[in-house]
């Protein structure tokens, strides 16, 4: 182990990627082969969808167990290590549920439960929101359709663009058929959201929107005219 250890070390220092040799150096002296590691990728995203500048500081069993800081524990066969906010971990951990602290650069820290799925994953999470602090639970979401006729079985739904894993939310709004007016009211999060318009089986625009909760977000006109379905 340690031959391949060293050849990988020997190459990635030629490749001059530094996270990659810490993680090398960490594998071989801590008796993980650097073959078996995984990682995943936790973009933290505020709610205007700006990716911000996190680190992983704490990775605990999510549940009551959690004594045992996976970044810090000296049995080997556990050990994780992280570089920024990527996450890596021995391939034996995954299907595990993990409750990661993530300091963002405000100095301010989150926790997220994130289930450890495959060798090669990405989870974005999402943080704050924008509200217009009017004391009301539900927000509107209003536009109209132009370019197309909108008879028929038109639809709209509306999903946060990013984080949401753990308590996944779609919402879904009327289009009117003779003007093409759609109207989505919800108790939507105050982040970015994807808009999806589709008529029968098949999308047919796909937008992004930020939502300010307790008011109405006006789209305005969606002009799909060239996407006509027939």
């Amino acid at each position: 182990m340690l031959l391949i250890g060293f050849r990988e070390l020997r190459h990635s220092l030629r490749s001059s990627k530094p996270v990659k040799v810490a993680l090398l150096m960490c594998a071989i002296f801590s008796g993980v082969d650097a073959r078996e590691l995984c990682f995943v990728d936790l973009p933290v995203y505020d709610a205007a969808g700006e990716r911000m500048s996190t680190n992983i500081t704490a990775v605990r069993r999510a549940g009551q167990d959690n004594s045992i800081d996976f970044l810090l524990t000296n049995q080997s066969e556990y050990r994780m290590t992280a570089a920024g906010d990527r996450l890596y971990f021995p391939e034996r951990a995954i299907s595990a549920v993990v409750e990661i602290t993530m300091t963002l650069k405000s100095r301010v820290s989150i926790k997220r439960r994130v289930a450890l799925m495959g060798c090669q994953q990405r989870t974005s999470l999402q943080f704050g929101q924008a509200d217009s602090g009017a004391d009301v639970r539900t927000s509107t979401i209003k536009g109209r359709i132009a370019g197309c006729s909108t008879v028929g079985d038109w639809w709209i739904r509306a999903m946060p663009m990013f984080g949401g894993h753990d308590d996944p939310a779609t919402y879904e709004g009327y289009i009117r058929g003779k003007d093409g007016v759609f109207l989505l009211t919800a108790s939507l999060r105050g982040e970015r959201h994807i808009i999806i318009i589709g008529k029968d089986k098949q999308p047919i625009k796909v937008l992004a929107f930020d939502v300010v909760v307790g008011g109405q977000n006006e789209i305005g006109s969606v002009d799909i005219s060239g996407l006509c379905p027939k």
